[in-house]
C-alpha cells in the first residue's frame, strides 16, 4: 500500500496544505516546523482524533491492489470525528480499509520513532526483553491480552484451592439454605394451628368492625337531621317563590337602563352635529384668473431653460474670446487677425510659393550632397601635401629652438623657408577655386532663391502682411485667420442666443408684474417665487373648500345616522314599556322592582336547597331524612354514642389476642418464612448453574486461544525471527552469528562469533536499538498492509550503524513506501546519498 496524497484543511499549525508523493518521501524541517503534527494527523485520520481541535480535518489518499482509497475525517460533535471512506469513488468503510489493524498494531508495526527507541535505553532489562518478545508476537498480541482477561474471569468464578471465588461462596450458601429448610419442616405442624387461630380472630374483628360501621352511619344520620331541621323550615317559607316564574327576563333592567343612557348620548351628539353645519369659505380666484395664472406659471416653467441657455451662451462667448486671444498670441505683433482677411486665390498662391520653396530646398540639399561627395573624391590641395606640412612643422620647431639659444640668423632663415613653403601649398587651391566658380550651380540656385523671395514679398504686399517672415509663419497666419473667422461666426451666434434668452426672461417678468406687485427690473426668480406663493394660496383655498365640503358631508351623513339610531332606540324603549300592558314608563319601572324582589327570594330558596345538598349529597338519602324529620322526633345521640363505645372496646380486645398469636408465630419464623427460604434456595441453584456455564465458556475459550498461540509460535514466529536475524547480523557487521528466542522463558538469546551467549539485558543500548529495529523491519516485511513511518529513529546511532541501517531501509523501500521525518541536516544528506528519493522541506 502507498500513501499518495496528504491534505490538511486544519490541524495544529497546518491550514489548507497538501503534499503529493510518488513513493517514499523525506519530510525535512527544523524544530517547530510541524513534522510531528503531520505524523499525528495521519494517525488521527486513520484511528480518530485524540484531542478536541475545533474544525480539525483533512484527507489521505492510498493505493493498493484493491484500488484507490480516499479517507476523509473532520471533527464535529464527536471528539474522534466523522470519517468517510471511498474505494475507487464508491462508498466503503474504515474496517475494510484497515484489515484488522488497530492503533496498537499500527504503532508497534508501521511506526518507528525515537520514543520507542528511548524505551530501549530507559527501561530495566526485564522490561526491554518483554517489549522485544511482545513485538515478535505482534499480530496476535491483542489475542494474548484477551486470553489473560479470559483466564482472570474464569479464576474469579472458580478455583479449586486458594482464595474464595464466586462459585465456591455460592455453593456454601446453598448448603446453609438447605439446612434451614430441613429445620422448617419440623415446625410446620404447630405453625398451621397458630395460623388458623389468627384467622378466627380476624373474622371476629371484621364482624365487630361491620357493626361499628352501622352504628357510625346511624350516628351520622342523626347529626345530619340536626343540621337539616332549620334549613327545612326556611325552605318551606321560600318554596312558593321558587315555584313562580318572572314575566321579565333577568337582563330587562340592565337593557332598559342601557337604552336610556344610549338615547341620552344620541340626543347630545345630534345637537353637537347640528351646530357643526356651516357655510363654505369664499373663493380666492375666479376660473378666468386661475387659468391666466396657470398659463403664466407654465411659461415660467421654461425660466430655468432660458437661464441655462443664457448662462451657457455667455460661457461659450467667454471661451471664444479666450480662443481669439490664444490665436492672436501665437502671431507676431504686427499681424492683427481681426483686421486680416484672405481670399482663396491669395491662399492658393501661398501654397504655390510653399511648393516652390520646397522644391528649391530639395535642389539645394542635392547640390550640397554632391559637393560633399566631390570633396571626398578630390581632397583639398593642403591635404594632398602631407610631407610639406610635416616639413613646415619641423622648420617652425627649429626656428623656435634657434630663438631660444640666441641664433637669430638661423631663426630668420628658417622662417623665410617656412613662409615660402606655406604659400607654395596654398597657391594651387586658390587657383582651383577660381577655375570652378564659373561652373558652380550654387550661383544658379542663389539666383532662383532671390527671385522666389521677390515673389514672397509681392504676396505679402497683396495679403497685407509684413515682410521678412518665413513661409511657415505666413502659413500659420493664414490658418489662424481661418480659425478666427470660424470663432467669430460662433461668437455672433452665441450673442444672438444670449439676447433671445434675455428677451424671454424680460417678457416673463413683465407678464408676472401685475400678480407680484414687483417691477420688471426685479429678477425673474423673485417674480416666480411670488407667483408660486399666490398659486399655493389659491390651492390652499381650494383644499379648504374641498375639506369643508367633505367635512360637512361627513357631518350630515353622521347626523342622518344618529337620527336613525335615535328613532330605533325610542322604538326599542317603547317595546319594553308595552310588556306592562300600560304605555307609561313609571309602571314599567315598578314592575322591574317587583321582578327583582321575586328573583332574590328564588335565589334564597336555591341557596337553602344547596346547603341541604351539601349536608346530605345523596338525593335518596336526603329525601328519606327529610321525611323522617317531618314524621316525628329524633333518636337521642347519647344512646347511639354509648353503643359505639361498647363495640370499640370489644374490637380492641380481639386485636390484642390476635397480636399475641402473631408474636408467637413470628418467633417461629426466625430468619424468614419457609416460602422465602425455598425461593432463595431455588434462586441460588439457578445462579450457580449460570456461573458454571460462564466458567465452562471461559475455560473453552482459554483452551482455543492457547492452541492458536502454539500454532503461531510454531509457524509464524520462526519466520519472523529468521528475517530478524538476517537483518541484525548485517546491521552489526556480522559481530553476532545467531539470534534465537526461548518461548518458555520468553527471552531473546544472541550468540556472538566466539560462541558466547547473551541475553537482551546484557547488550548495550545501541545494540538493543538495532535488534528492535531489525525485528520491526522483519514484521513489516511479513505484514504489507501499510507504509512505514520513521520519525528520528537514527538520531542516536553512530555513523557506521546508521550506514548499515540506511542499507536495510533501502532494501525495505523496494517493496514498502517509507515516510521519513527528521530535523537533522546530516540525516537529510544521508537520505539523499543512500535513498536517492523525494524530499519535502517544511518551513
Amino acid at each position: 500500500m502507498k500513501l499518495e496524497h496528504i491534505r490538511i484543511d486544519s490541524f495544529g499549525k497546518w491550514q489548507n496544505c497538501s503534499w503529493e508523493m510518488d513513493g517514499s518521501l523525506l519530510f525535512f524541517g527544523h524544530n517547530e516546523t510541524g513534522k510531528s503534527t503531520i505524523m499525528q494527523f495521519i494517525e488521527s485520520v486513520l484511528f480518530g482524533f485524540k484531542t478536541i481541535n475545533k474544525g480539525a480535518g483533512g484527507a489521505l489518499t492510498f493505493t493498493d491492489a484493491r484500488g484507490r482509497w480516499h479517507l476523509e475525517r473532520f471533527q464535529g460533535r464527536i471528539k474522534a470525528g466523522d470519517v468517510k471512506v471511498a474505494l475507487n469513488g464508491e462508498s466503503s468503510d474504515l474496517k475494510t480499509f484497515l484489515q484488522g489493524i488497530d492503533t496498537a498494531a499500527f504503532r508497534y508495526m508501521y511506526r518507528i520513532d525515537l520514543e520507542h527507541l528511548r524505551l530501549m535505553q530507559e527501561s530495566d532489562p526485564e522490561e526491554v526483553n518483554r517489549r522485544l518478545f511482545d513485538t515478535s508476537l505482534t499480530g496476535i498480541t491483542s489475542l494474548f491480552k484477551h486470553q489473560e482477561k479470559v483466564q482472570k474471569r474464569a479464576q474469579d468464578l472458580y478455583k479449586p484451592r486458594g482464595r474464595k471465588t464466586e462459585i465456591n461462596r455460592l455453593v456454601k450458601d446453598i448448603d446453609g439454605t438447605s439446612d434451614q429448610l430441613r429445620e422448617w419442616n419440623k415446625k410446620l405442624d404447630q405453625y398451621g394451628i397458630i395460623q388458623e387461630r389468627i384467622k378466627d380472630f380476624e373474622e371476629q374483628i371484621n364482624s365487630v368492625k361491620a357493626r361499628e360501621a352501622e352504628t357510625a352511619e346511624q350516628l351520622k344520620e342523626e347529626e345530619s337531621k340536626e343540621l337539616l331541621r332549620p334549613l327545612l323550615a326556611e325552605w318551606q317559607e321560600l318554596k312558593e317563590a321558587e315555584e313562580r316564574t318572572p314575566r321579565l327576563p333577568v337582563y330587562a333592567e340592565r337593557e332598559f337602563t342601557s337604552l336610556q343612557e344610549k338615547l341620552q348620548k344620541i340626543k347630545e351628539e345630534e345637537a353637537v352635529l347640528r351646530a357643526k353645519i356651516q357655510n363654505a369659505p369664499e373663493k380666492k380666484l375666479t376660473e378666468e384668473e386661475q387659468m391666466k395664472l396657470q398659463n403664466i406659471l407654465d411659461d415660467f416653467s421654461k425660466l430655468e431653460l432660458y437661464e441655462k441657455q443664457k448662462e451657457e451662451a455667455d460661457k461659450k462667448i467667454q471661451e471664444l474670446r479666450e480662443d481669439q486671444k490664444e490665436l492672436q498670441a501665437g502671431l507676431p505683433e504686427d499681424i492683427i487677425l481681426e483686421n486680416t482677411g484672405f481670399s482663396q486665390p491669395v491662399i492658393q498662391r501661398l501654397e504655390d510659393l510653399k511648393e516652390q520653396d520646397r522644391m528649391l530646398r530639395i535642389q539645394e540639399n542635392q547640390e550640397l550632397y554632391s559637393q560633399q561627395e566631390k570633396k571626398q573624391d578630390k581632397p583639398e590641395p593642403v591635404l594632398t601635401f602631407p610631407r610639406k606640412k610635416m616639413v613646415l612643422a619641423a622648420l617652425l620647431l627649429a626656428a623656435l629652438a634657434a630663438g631660444i639659444i640666441g641664433e637669430w640668423i638661423s631663426v630668420f632663415v628658417l622662417a623665410a623657408l617656412g613662409t615660402l613653403l606655406f604659400f607654395s601649398a596654398k597657391e594651387p587651391v586658390a587657383k582651383a577655386e577660381n577655375e570652378d566658380r564659373g561652373n558652380d550651380p550654387k550661383f544658379r540656385l542663389k539666383k532662383i532663391r532671390e527671385n522666389l523671395q521677390l515673389e514672397i514679398d509681392q504676396w505679402c504686399e497683396d495679403a497685407g502682411l509684413p515682410y521678412g517672415l518665413d513661409l511657415h509663419t505666413y502659413t500659420y497666419a493664414v490658418d489662424c485667420a481661418a480659425s478666427w473667422m470660424n470663432v467669430q461666426k460662433q461668437y455672433s451666434r452665441q450673442n444672438e442666443i444670449s439676447a433671445e434668452a434675455k428677451r424671454w426672461m424680460n417678457h416673463l417678468a413683465a407678464s408676472a408684474a401685475e400678480w407680484t406687485n414687483l417691477t420688471q427690473s426685479e429678477p425673474p426668480r423673485s417674480h416666480l417665487k411670488m407667483l408660486k406663493e399666490v398659486w399655493e394660496d389659491h390651492k390652499r383655498n381650494i383644499k379648504q373648500r374641498e375639506q369643508h365640503k367633505h367635512e360637512q358631508s361627513l357631518v350630515q351623513e353622521r347626523l342622518n345616522e344618529v337620527s336613525a339610531e335615535r328613532t330605533q332606540l325610542e322604538q326599542e324603549k317603547y317595546s319594553w314599556i308595552k310588556l306592562t300592558d300600560e304605555e307609561e314608563e313609571f309602571a314599567f319601572i315598578q314592575m322591574i322592582e317587583q321582578e327583582n324582589l321575586l328573583r332574590e327570594r328564588k335565589m334564597q330558596a336555591q341557596e337553602c336547597r344547596r346547603k341541604m345538598n351539601a349536608v346530605v349529597p345523596s338525593e335518596s338519602k336526603r329525601k328519606k331524612l327529610l321525611q323522617e324529620l317531618e314524621a316525628g322526633p329524633l333518636t337521642p345521640l347519647k344512646e347511639i354514642e354509648d353503643h359505639a363505645a361498647h363495640l370499640r372496646e370489644e374490637r380492641e380486645k380481639l386485636i390484642i389476642q390476635k397480636s399475641e398469636n402473631e408474636n408467637e408465630l413470628r418467633t417461629m419464623e426466625q430468619e424468614g418464612t419457609f416460602s422465602e427460604l425455598h425461593q432463595r434456595y431455588e434462586n441460588e441453584k439457578a445462579e450457580l448453574k449460570d456461573l458454571m456455564k460462564k466458567w465452562a465458556v471461559y475455560e473453552a475459550e482459554d483452551e482455543i486461544i492457547e492452541q492458536i498461540r502454539k500454532i503461531y509460535e510454531k509457524e509464524k514466529q520462526p519466520h519472523v525471527l529468521r528475517k530478524t536475524e538476517e537483518r541484525f547480523l548485517r546491521m552489526t557487521d556480522y559481530a553476532y552469528e545467531k539470534v534465537g528466542i526461548s518461548v518458555e522463558a520468553k527471552k531473546f538469546i544472541l550468540e556472538r562469533k566466539d560462541g558466547a551467549l547473551f541475553g537482551v539485558e546484557e547488550l548495550s543500548t545501541g545494540t538493543r536499538e538495532l535488534l528492535y529495529v531489525a525485528l520491526r523491519l522483519a514484521l513489516i516485511e511479513e505484514q504489507k498492509a501499510m507504509p512505514v513511518f520513521v520519525d528520528e529513529a537514527l538520531v542516536n546511532m553512530d555513523y557506521p550503524r546508521r550506514i548499515n541501517l540506511w542499507r536495510e531501509l533501502q532494501i525495505v523501500s523496494r517493496k514498502h513506501q517509507i515516510i521519513f521525518f527528521t530535523c537533522h541536516e546530516h540525516i537529510r544528506k544521508e537520505w539523499e546519498q543512500y535513498m536517492q528519493l523525494e524530499k519535502a522541506e517544511l518551513r
